[in-house]
């Protein structure tokens, strides 16, 4: 089953306003005739072009549970994490990532993923949209993955339906 991934409002508002600061940067200093070293903007421009390149790139789109593997599909690469590394999978309370910091990641620009740290949980590696309703996998390895399904409760259901692990 395929299960989507939609952006929250916070997302939605940095991932829509960076091709608005992208623009500004280049249009913005000749609207008000401001002089400005022309290759610093074209710099500032190419490097918020490149980030929002690789931002769209490593961004989770959906999440996918298979008999064997449950994948996170993203426009570069697909995560696939195989059920026999599975140990657990959690539906995390609203409120219990809010305090988590980025080490490494996007922040809301086309969602929150990258290495991600709070105080109860240590290092997790955030393949998310949204800041609520996420989901929690523990793999053998003892490596905590974050996504968050639209519908975490099908998710959470599909899942218990095609394992014998407890959930």
């Amino acid at each position: 089953m395929i299960f989507k991934a939609t952006l929250d409002k916070t997302a939605k508002l940095l991932t829509i306003g960076m091709p608005v600061l992208l623009i500004g940067f280049v249009i913005g200093p000749k609207l008000w005739s401001t002089p400005v070293n022309a290759s610093a903007a074209i710099l500032v421009s190419i490097i918020l072009g490149f980030t929002s390149i690789i931002a769209y790139a490593l961004s989770p789109k959906s999440y996918e549970i298979k008999e064997d593997s449950m994948i996170i599909h993203r426009p570069l690469k697909d995560v696939v994490i195989h059920r026999s590394e599975i140990e657990e999978v959690i539906q995390m309370e609203d409120g219990k990532l809010a305090r988590s910091m980025r080490l490494f990641g996007s922040g809301g620009l086309f969602g929150y993923f990258g290495l991600f740290w709070n105080r109860e949980f240590g290092t997790m590696t955030w393949y998310a949209t949204r800041r609520d309703q996420a989901i929690m996998i523990t793999t053998s390895s003892h490596k905590k993955l974050v996504i968050t399904p639209d519908e975490t409760d099908a998710f959470m259901q599909a899942y218990a339906s095609l394992t014998t692990k407890k959930i």
